[in-house]
């Protein structure tokens, strides 16, 4: 049955309960923006729209936490995670997808196990090995770190994608000349730009907000990222609920404009098929 010929109380209904769940998804976020420009005092005593408009908050949050600098090393460590963990995964995803060899389905399953576990169930060896490799307060720790854990999810997402491209492509590539990785480089990722972006988009998301790595293998405070760098802000008596609020608020800022700007990109690459 067709939208338009649904009856009107139904309609209703599914427009309040869009209304309903839209606002409950928006009212954390909201919240914080209102108690980011409110006094102390009001931390209590606001809802949705702040009493005043204390831009203070984010002049003291710069220079307390001193985000400039972290947010230089979270850019450099999440841009370079990406870059490796793209090609590796990308690569990955187009060999076990398009070619056969023994053991294929083995080491596809061993890498979909580790989507079941988290950062923090490897927090301690991860910690021991890193120790023992001199791998601690290093400038390449962090992007390898997250691009390895990152794998199995993108070699997921892309295996799949790669998976739904005709096999005529591969054998007309072959016909025309071209090896393997010619077919990967002028064939395989040229197609799959709208995968590549969605995967990217949620990997961005991770490496950017990540914390528990963040703030175990990294103790140099000029190497550490924009949320291990907020730490400055929980002291052990007293924490200004509104100035880290307003630095929670510039934290988030890069994945709104990230997400605005791909978020037609990425809806098509979740459903988009292999060609048109």
């Amino acid at each position: 049955m067709r939208w338009k010929e649904l009856p009107l109380w139904f309609k209703v209904a599914a427009y309040v309960l869009m209304l309903i769940l839209a606002f409950m998804t928006l009212a954390p976020f909201m919240y914080f923006i209102s108690l980011s420009l409110s006094k102390y005092s009001d931390t209590y005593n606001i809802f949705l729209l702040p009493k005043g408009f204390e831009w203070r908050n984010y002049t003291a949050a710069w220079e307390t936490v001193n985000i400039g600098l972290h947010y230089r090393n979270s850019l450099y460590v999440t841009a370079l995670a990406l870059v490796l963990n793209l090609s590796a995964g990308s690569m990955a995803a187009y060999a076990l997808a398009r070619f056969h060899f023994p053991a294929r389905e083995p080491i596809y399953n061993l890498f979909l196990a580790g989507l079941i576990l988290s950062s923090e169930t490897m927090l301690i060896p991860l910690f021991l090995n890193a120790k023992e490799f001199g791998m601690l307060n290093r400038w390449w720790t962090l992007p390898i770190i997250y691009a390895t854990l990152g794998l199995p999810f993108t070699i997921f997402v892309l295996r799949a994608f790669f998976e739904t491209l005709p096999g005529e492509l591969l054998d007309a590539a072959a016909i025309d000349g071209c090896n393997p990785l010619q077919t990967y480089w002028h064939i395989m990722l040229p197609l799959s730009r709208s995968s590549l972006l969605t995967v990217g988009l949620f990997q961005f998301v991770w490496f950017w907000d990540e914390f528990i790595l963040a703030i175990s293998l990294i103790t140099n405070n000029k190497l550490r990222t924009l949320t291990a760098g907020l730490g400055k802000l929980y002291g052990e008596y007293f924490i200004d609920y509104p100035v880290l609020a307003a630095a929670l608020v510039m934290t988030v800022i890069p994945v709104l404009i990230i997400y605005v700007l791909t978020q037609r990109q990425m809806i098509r690459g979740m459903t988009m098929g292999a060609l048109k």
